[in-house]
């Protein structure tokens, strides 16, 4: 989906905060987060011949080449005029059962003015799985 500038500036403020309060808040050693300066971008998760990349994945431990670990955290990060989109809602259905496979926690991340448009969207695609997390605009 194609944001405005103004709109893809609000997205990316609001992943690396996230980014930020993953690594600090909750200790987590390795966050990969998607088109944000100084992340490595998190590895797409295949699901219906579709490759999607998530804005965010983050381990409380570093996996190693010895042995691969699942993430704890899978998130996705939506503004007010992306979250009612049709890319957004493919999405977060991926992205919603690729943490309950794996046992992660699902985050969905929007300004604050848009937690009850989030929560209608979740409950029209029957994700039950997410948790919402806000920020001020």
């Amino acid at each position: 989906m194609k944001r405005s500038e103004q709109a893809q500036s609000q997205h990316d403020s609001m992943a690396f905060t996230l980014a930020g309060y993953l690594g600090r808040t909750q200790g987590c050693a390795l966050v990969k987060a998607d088109g944000i300066c100084g992340y490595e971008r998190p590895d797409p998760i295949k699901s219906d011949g579709q490759s999607l990349v998530p804005d965010l994945m983050a381990w409380r431990s570093k996996p190693s080449i010895a042995k691969s670990v699942s993430p704890n955290y899978i998130c996705e990060v939506e503004t007010a005029c992306s979250i009612s989109s049709e890319h957004a809602a493919g999405q977060l259905g991926v992205f919603a059962a690729e943490a309950k496979r794996v046992g992660a926690e699902f985050i969905l991340l929007v300004p604050k003015a848009v937690v009850p448009v989030a929560r209608d969207v979740l409950t029209k695609l029957g994700i039950h799985n997410a948790k919402i997390m806000s920020l001020s605009e």
